[in-house]
């Protein structure tokens, strides 16, 4: 073999072996991104069991909506190249849909304040994203300080009463 075709064949190769690596890495985060979406739908789908319907009145499952979304966007940062807009956009329009979707199952419902939790939720991992990824400058880190308590409080106040609640039931006082 010649100089000049051993030189094409290494320009050939690391050209393709690269986007080898590219498409397979795309499809697994694709991959990944829909078994997110697959695990959305039966979370937010499928009826509950009655146990837990029964001793927490649904206020449990309200509350995961806050988590789950907060889990979908971190998912959805990673599989979307790392990109925040796109990730807030897939995560907001994903909570929507399922919302609205609830009205198909048979115990479930859709309801705005579930919207909203599961936008506080996703909004508690976007700012400290959005501040880490960004270049680094003193609005940013302040808006994300300022911020994340606010983010952080809302769903700590909304579940103190269920906590207390479900340890009156457990401990047996009225």
């Amino acid at each position: 073999m010649s100089r000049a075709a051993s030189k094409e064949m290494m320009v050939r190769n690391s050209i393709t072996v690269p986007c080898d690596e590219v498409v397979m890495r795309c499809n697994l985060r694709l991959a990944i991104l829909a078994a997110v979406v697959v695990g959305v739908a039966i979370l937010l789908l499928v009826p509950a069991p009655a146990q837990i319907r029964a001793l927490t009145g649904n206020r449990l499952f309200d509350l995961g909506h806050f988590a789950l979304f907060a889990s979908v966007m971190i998912v959805a940062w990673w599989g979307l190249e790392r990109r925040i807009l796109p990730a807030l956009v897939f995560t907001v329009a994903l909570n929507g849909i399922f919302e609205v979707a609830q009205n198909l199952s048979v115990v479930r419902t859709a309801n705005v304040p579930d919207f909203l939790r599961g936008l506080i939720g996703t909004m508690a991992v976007t700012v400290p994203l959005w501040a880490a990824c960004a270049p680094r400058n003193r609005t940013r880190r302040l808006a994300c300080v300022a911020s994340l308590p606010v983010i952080a409080a809302w769903p700590a106040l909304e579940v103190w009463p269920l906590v207390v609640h479900i340890c009156r039931k457990y401990l047996g006082i009225s």
